[in-house]
């Protein structure tokens, strides 16, 4: 099986149980974690990259089993969110010298560099330093070093973290084209981030499991959950007693509200439509569902 399978998993810092008996497959893929700080994303994330070791559970791929460390550092990829490099040196250069650090043979050093540099459509920049790279192009060198070695697992965290709308767009068309025979894992808390890269996800909170499955499922369960309204001012006061607010937008004297709600509302104004759930409505809305129990 080609799965990562994770079973049992605890970890705990002092009285505070970060990770709560946590159990799940992450298959092939795009595969995100979701939840607020706080929820074990982290701890989930650096257990997976041996960072951590576990304390109660087990966690498996194939054959290899997470105690034998040195096994899973051949089979993983790992950008952190904090990720530098030596500013004063040229790209090539930094690649070259991360994958001799990796134990790649020194005849195939060369064409693996260029390999991942042309995945990351960073070719054209090899001679540059690393100072003279633009946010974009940093968390791209990033991704080429993580790939190194060819691994079957590639971790992300915070992927998009620091980049303009524009640069985001790019670092996900190119984790889209990552995505295939590796299990790719994104660890954010940019909505929008995974529900355009992947097709299953993991919503923790406060060490447990509140959802995994397919991206789709999740925001099944928020239909008919979700709606807008534009509301004047003074209606919105009853109106907010009654509702979760998303967002809203203000109009002159109106408000534009998107939002969970159980009530009927058509009292307060007509204007209130039910909306399809975005992948953010549904977090909201599950979130919301596990405050309220």
């Amino acid at each position: 099986m080609s799965n990562i399978v994770i079973e049992n998993l605890s970890k705990s810092y002092g009285k505070l149980k970060v990770l709560d008996n946590i159990s799940m497959e992450i298959p092939k893929g795009n595969f995100g974690l979701l939840g607020p700080n706080g929820a074990g994303k982290t701890t989930l994330m650096r257990t997976l990259t041996t960072l951590l070791d576990i304390e109660k559970g087990n966690i498996s791929y194939e054959d290899i089993e997470w105690k034998n460390k040195n096994k899973v550092k051949e089979i993983i990829g790992y950008l952190p969110q904090e990720f530098s490099l030596y500013k004063n040196v040229k790209l090539y250069d930094v690649i070259y010298y991360l994958a001799n650090l990796k134990g790649i043979k020194k005849n195939n050093i060369d064409e693996e560099v260029i390999s991942v540099l042309e995945l990351t459509k960073l070719n054209e920049h090899k001679n540059k330093k690393i100072r003279e790279l633009s946010g974009g192009m940093l968390r791209r060198a990033g991704i080429a070093q993580a790939l190194i070695g060819n691994p079957k697992i590639l971790i992300i965290d915070e992927p998009t973290a620091g980049l303009d709308p524009e640069r985001r767009i790019e670092f996900r068309n190119l984790i889209n084209e990552l995505s295939g025979e590796i299990t790719l894992i994104i660890s954010t808390h940019i909505v929008e981030d995974l529900e355009a890269t992947c097709e299953n996800i993991c919503v923790l909170d406060k060490g447990k499991i509140l959802f995994k499955g397919r991206v789709e499922e999740l925001k099944n369960r928020a239909q008919g959950h979700i709606f807008e309204g534009i509301f004047n001012k003074e209606k919105f006061k009853d109106v907010e007693k009654l509702i979760h607010v998303i967002n809203i937008r203000y109009e002159g004297n109106k408000i534009n509200a998107r939002f969970v709600s159980h009530e009927e509302l058509s009292k307060y104004e007509n204007s209130i439509v039910e909306v399809k759930p975005t992948l953010e409505d549904a977090y909201f809305y599950l979130r919301k569902l596990k405050n309220e129990e």
